[in-house]
């Protein structure tokens, strides 16, 4: 019997089309089709083509699910967290990614009312 090894491909994710500040968000970067004998896989989280780290900039966490996903999670999503990420699969055989944007809309604060107008 023989093995033949097979790049990895990257099952679809996003994120909502906009997220308000302090929502909690989630993605799972995992492979879709892999051979079963070829476990030595890296997956990556990127942002804006940096490697993340869990914690970094704060509430942000990648949990290892198994041997092929792990799950991207955004606690407090705030406007710094606003980006393109890229989840990056490697195997022996090559190298995948798929980028997707989170777009992070403000709250919008309500002006003071001043209930005690002058007009001159």
């Amino acid at each position: 019997m023989m093995i033949v090894a097979v790049p990895p491909r990257i099952a679809p994710f996003s994120f909502p089309p906009q997220v308000s500040q302090g929502k909690r968000i989630s993605a799972i970067c995992s492979v879709e089709q892999q051979d079963i004998e070829q476990t030595n896989l890296t997956i990556v989280w990127l942002k804006n083509m940096q490697p993340i780290q869990s914690n970094e900039g704060g509430y942000i966490k990648i949990l290892h699910v198994d041997a092929y996903s792990t799950m991207l999670i955004i606690d407090r999503v705030d406007s710094i967290h606003t980006g393109n990420y890229t989840c990056k699969i490697s195997n022996s055989v090559d190298e995948v990614s798929a980028t997707v944007p989170l777009i992070v809309r403000g709250i919008h604060q309500k002006l003071p009312t001043n209930h005690n107008l002058q007009f001159f």
